[in-house]
């Protein structure tokens, strides 16, 4: 992945060059949408998480930009927030395709929005199997979803491939819905994808991997996965313009209209300045209970998350393990 990010990083003169030659593509507006879709989709994952421990009949704690805590743990509670990511995603998608926005601006959201929660559910499933820690590991002590479940080997490779296939769909989707976007000029269409992806993916990961230095466990390996699960689980957002510009990679026709003019938005401004702070200031600290006192005070630090009235019956917890005994 380090030599992957490096790549990317030396077609930064590529993105500013895009930049120039297409001042319907607002860098500012881009990096403002970037930093709302990357707060948001962490604050989605990890709430999925908590959701998840609510509906398995146990008691959220907390949760920040890079973690979520649970009274019990159990694999529905872990299995999660990547599966809040898919569903989100999903929506997102679905949005987009039925009822594509008129204005640049918010296609761009939905879109970005879409493919960045989609790529980062598959990734998790793609290469979380495989990994020491994290939602979906197997290695003993790790709290993953595959750990202790018989025939490990037969469940990695199962959801690995289901992660691959969820990526490469995704790829698919991305550019498809993305067509817009990217218009009919040869000579502005790879610069202009480079600038939607790029910005976002080094803006957004590095903001959610720099909120994570806050967070109130006292550990600091939670800045480790939020970088993995950032610049690791949605690279295939930079790959984009890089690997899959050939028409293989774009189900249905290339655009004939010009791209959509991405204009400078003063809302989508507001909303990433928002978000900056949010991330910073309160979810990377977190809200909930946590060892360590919120900056902001009893306002975040201490508030227990209630997101039922009492525990409820442990059905999804019930099927997740009985189908992990397998």
């Amino acid at each position: 992945m380090p030599r992957a990010i490096a790549l990317i990083l030396l077609l930064w003169p590529a993105v500013a060059r895009g930049q120039a030659e297409d001042p319907e593509a607002d860098v500012l507006t881009v990096a403002a949408i970037g930093a709302t879709v990357y707060v948001g989709k962490s604050i989605v994952h990890e709430g999925g998480h908590e959701v998840g421990c609510a509906l398995a009949g146990h008691r959220p704690t907390g949760f920040s930009t890079a973690v979520a805590g649970c009274d019990v743990q159990t694999r529905f509670g872990t299995a999660a927030g990547a599966g809040a990511d898919l569903v989100s995603g999903a929506a997102l998608a679905t949005a987009l395709a039925l009822a594509p926005p008129d204005r640049g601006t918010n296609h761009y959201a939905l879109w970005l929005g879409s493919t960045v929660s989609l790529f980062h559910g598959a990734g998790y499933l793609l290469v979380g199997p495989w990994a020491p820690s994290g939602d979906f590991s197997a290695s003993p002590g790790s709290g993953g979803v595959l750990e202790g479940v018989s025939h490990p080997l037969a469940w990695k490779i199962g959801l690995s491939s289901a992660g691959l296939a969820m990526t490469f769909g995704t790829v698919l989707l991305a550019n498809h819905l993305g067509e817009p976007l990217f218009g009919n000029d040869d000579e502005t269409r790879n610069q202009r994808r480079l600038l939607l992806t790029v910005v976002p993916y080094l803006g957004g990961s590095a903001l959610i991997t720099t909120s994570a230095f806050f967070n109130r466990t006292g550990d600091k390996k939670y800045v480790i996965t939020a970088a993995l699960a950032n610049f690791g689980g949605t690279l295939f957002l930079a790959y984009l313009p890089l690997f899959f510009n050939a028409d293989l990679y774009r189900p249905g026709e290339r655009t004939d209209e010009p791209a959509l003019a991405i204009d400078r938005s003063a809302p989508w401004v507001i909303a990433g300045a928002g978000s900056l702070v949010l991330a910073l200031a309160v979810f990377g600290p977190g809200v909930g209970e946590f060892p360590r006192p919120h900056p902001l005070g009893r306002l975040f630090g201490d508030a227990r998350l209630r997101l039922v009235p009492a525990p409820a019956p442990d059905a999804p917890g019930l099927v997740m393990n009985l189908a992990t005994r397998w």
